[in-house]
């Protein structure tokens, strides 16, 4: 992965071991306090620490890294028997940005 001078410093040590290794989570997306859905949305770890990636930072070579995330608590997340999807996180997850 070829990446922007100074972005790999932004992120923890060993974090693009990760980022390939992602499964589909289901879960309920709050935006601005309202309930806007449910949503497979892909599941990476950072530091052993499950994300929910819900956008990502596509570069011109095709390279990705997560733009929006957020970190899940590993009790509330369970395995599916699905075919496109592999986890369910059981508590609605708040997009991070909020807009007044």
């Amino acid at each position: 992965m070829h990446l922007p001078a100074g972005l790999l410093s932004c992120f923890p040590a060993g974090f693009y071991s990760y980022v390939k290794k992602y499964k589909k989570v289901r879960h309920t997306l709050i935006r601005n306090g309202k309930n806007i859905g449910h949503f497979n949305s892909d599941l990476i770890y950072i530091k052993d620490v499950p994300h929910i990636v819900l956008e990502w930072l596509v570069f011109p070579n095709g390279d990705e890294i997560p733009a929006v995330s957020v970190a899940l608590d590993s009790s509330k997340l369970h395995p599916l028997d699905w075919t496109d999807v592999q986890y369910l996180y059981e508590f609605p997850v708040e997009w991070p940005d909020k807009v007044s």
